[in-house]
């Protein structure tokens, strides 16, 4: 029989945004999986969970996963798998895997298309997956400034989309958040004022957040015009009503 597979998030990236659920799932599993984006970086997840790993009274198998950031599909396609085998081995041996993912496993996550494969070669597997406190909801508490109240919409959208398609679903949405960073700040400014938001619609730029080096912005939308691109752990959340 094989052991069952959790999909862990563990929050933005403070070891205390760690739900009790989560902790208590790492901490008797038999091994625990880690996404990282290059065999030379360490993988920011597993740095996350190391105070709970090491309150663990098992010894447990800790594997950095590589998925490569890049846009050439069949290069992510060939990770995907080969780290879903190296999951799916682990289980048919009658292991439990946890994939500890950042933010949520279900919320632009590795561990989704990861969770798919190993279904797929596997199952009979049970999956349980525990969710995790995201980058978005961690940036409206640390800026006190609510992503949605009575009837708003909400759109998030990630850094990879075309401003086409952002001016399209901003006409719609009273918040908008960008994640994964944004590098054509002077495009986004002017896509969501065509999109009806106005200089002065509130918005918030966090960096790391969760981390010790956070960073936590709060200005008008024309001030984003005159900020560099922000870095892949960045969040950025914009009200259209100005306070």
């Amino acid at each position: 029989m094989p052991g069952k597979f959790f999909g862990v998030g563990v929050g933005p990236g403070n070891p205390q945004l760690i739900t009790i659920k989560a902790s208590q799932v790492l901490m008797t599993v038999d091994v625990i999986c880690a996404p990282k984006s290059s065999p030379k970086k360490s993988s920011y997840a597993l740095k996350t969970v190391r105070t709970i790993i090491k309150t663990s009274n098992k010894r447990q198998e800790t594997i950095e996963l590589v998925y490569p950031m890049v846009k050439d599909r069949k290069l992510m396609e060939g990770a995907v798998e080969r780290n879903a085998e190296i999951i799916v081995s682990r289980l048919r041996g009658g292991k439990n895997v946890a994939f500890i993912t950042l933010g949520d496993p279900m919320l632009y996550s590795t561990f989704i298309n990861t969770y798919r494969k190993v279904v797929e070669k596997l199952p009979e597997v049970e999956v349980e997956i525990i969710p995790g406190v995201t980058s978005l909801s961690a940036c409206a508490a640390a800026s006190r400034i609510p992503i949605a109240e009575a009837e708003e919409a909400v759109v998030i959208i990630p850094a990879t989309s075309n401003l086409e398609k952002l001016e399209m679903l901003a006409q719609q949405a009273d918040t908008i958040i960008f994640m994964k960073g944004i590098k054509d700040m002077e495009g986004l400014f002017k896509a969501l004022i065509r999109s009806g938001f106005c200089e002065n619609s509130q918005a918030v730029v966090a960096a790391n957040i969760g981390t010790p080096s956070e960073e936590v912005r709060i200005m008008k939308l024309h001030e984003l015009r005159k900020m560099k691109g922000e870095s892949y752990f960045s969040t950025i959340i914009v009200r259209r009503e100005s306070p």
